[in-house]
């Protein structure tokens, strides 16, 4: 039997809970939504997870925000970083300067068995978050340039 929207929330939650993770859920619409943070290396990590239909997407604010006179460096560095990735994406706002990592997951047509594809999915999210986000903040505070933000992304 195919997941539904409900389903595959109750069971990350499930999951999450069997794991003793610490978490909030919240309704965002049409969406279930867990919110949960994390320590990284060097940053705090807040992650959101949301649930839409049969499709769960897992959300990181990096916590930098680029001013306007910074925001060519910051879409050039999310887009090199972005080359680099094999799943989930940054996305840049050029409204507001801020950097999003996304990793959204299909699971239409199929059944999951226990919640820790979703675990497994976290941790995808928290490594590449932790990856790159104090480089980023790095770079958006004007700590390195961005020949040496190549570099560092580059070792």
């Amino acid at each position: 039997m195919a997941e539904t929207q409900n389903s595959l929330f109750q069971k990350c939650c499930s999951y999450l809970d069997s794991v003793d993770w610490k978490y909030g859920t919240d309704k965002n619409g049409d969406s279930d939504v867990v919110h949960f943070s994390a320590s990284g290396d060097d940053l705090q990590m807040n992650c959101t997870i949301k649930f839409t239909e049969d499709i769960a997407s897992f959300y990181s604010v990096i916590p930098v925000k680029f001013e306007d006179d910074d925001r060519v460096s910051g879409i050039m560095a999310v887009n090199e970083i972005n080359k680099k990735l094999a799943f989930g994406s940054l996305d840049f706002d050029m409204l507001d300067g801020t950097v999003v990592y996304r990793v959204s997951n299909y699971f239409g047509d199929c059944t999951v068995d226990t919640g820790k594809v979703f675990m497994d999915l976290i941790q995808l999210l928290l490594h590449c978050v932790d990856k790159y986000n104090d480089k980023l903040f790095m770079l958006c505070k004007g700590m390195i340039d961005f020949s040496d933000f190549l570099k560092q992304i580059n070792d």
